[in-house]
């Protein structure tokens, strides 16, 4: 009587063992020509509650997404996506199809690309881009999937105002700075140009009365017309 109730808190215990330490869902693994996949689908296919939306599901060994439906199986909880290289690419979380929480991506090279919060499926919160070497490229904020206030792109040194997505106003920064530099180097160029011959304030005029338009050449001098000499047709001067 005791081996049998020893026996069977030996069998319980195991069994509790078992289902404590075993995964409690089971994670699939897909890889297409670019990207490795790590993530969970949902125990059971849930409806979708709103159209303007994109949720993410999972059928014939790829994943999908769509606004207008699913046909597979929603992806839920954590999700994992690397380069071939096994470099992480992008992560975040789902829930029943949509993202939530905070998601990031990667460049190849291991450097922060993205961060942008989501609630429900939709963009919220503060949204941030880098360059491959980590220097902050863009800045801005979604409310409801929609850009609102002041974006900066630090790289043309622009700053776009929306609100509810739609622009209000537009601080084109870069244009000034771009002019700026482009009256500098002009200057420095003209800088470089031979120097102009000096003119006085009489070199510029010129009379030009019908006496003047002949070449000197064919001019006579005043003593000259005086002292000359006309021959007459016999011979003798005057």
């Amino acid at each position: 009587m005791r081996v049998t109730k020893t026996f069977q808190l030996v069998f319980f215990a195991l069994i509790f063992l078992l289902f404590s330490f075993q995964e409690p869902k089971l994670k699939k693994r897909i890889t297409d020509t670019n990207f490795k996949y790590e993530f969970y689908v949902a125990d059971d296919d849930a409806e979708i509650a709103s159209s303007d939306r994109t949720y993410y599901w999972f059928k014939g060994g790829a994943i999908h997404n769509s606004e207008y439906g699913v046909a597979g199986q929603l992806l839920n909880d954590d999700f994992n996506k690397f380069y071939l290289s096994n470099q992480l690419a992008e992560q975040g979380i789902f829930n029943n199809g949509l993202k939530v929480g905070l998601w990031k991506t990667w460049h190849s090279n291991g450097a922060i690309e993205t961060t942008q919060y989501w609630a429900n499926g939709r963009k919220r919160g503060m949204f941030h881009r880098y360059d491959g070497s980590g220097l902050l490229v863009e800045q801005g904020r979604y409310r409801e999937d929609k850009k609102q206030g002041e974006w900066i792109n630090f790289i043309s040194k622009d700053t776009v105002t929306y609100k509810n997505g739609e622009v209000v106003a537009n601080n084109v920064k870069g244009a000034k700075v771009k002019a700026f530099f482009k009256r500098l180097v002009t200057k420095i160029d003209r800088s470089n140009d031979p120097p102009k011959q000096k003119t006085t304030k009489n070199s510029n005029k010129v009379k030009t009365s019908p006496s003047n338009t002949k070449p000197k050449a064919e001019k006579k001098g005043f003593f000259q017309r005086l002292f000359s000499k006309k021959e007459k047709p016999n011979g003798k001067s005057k």
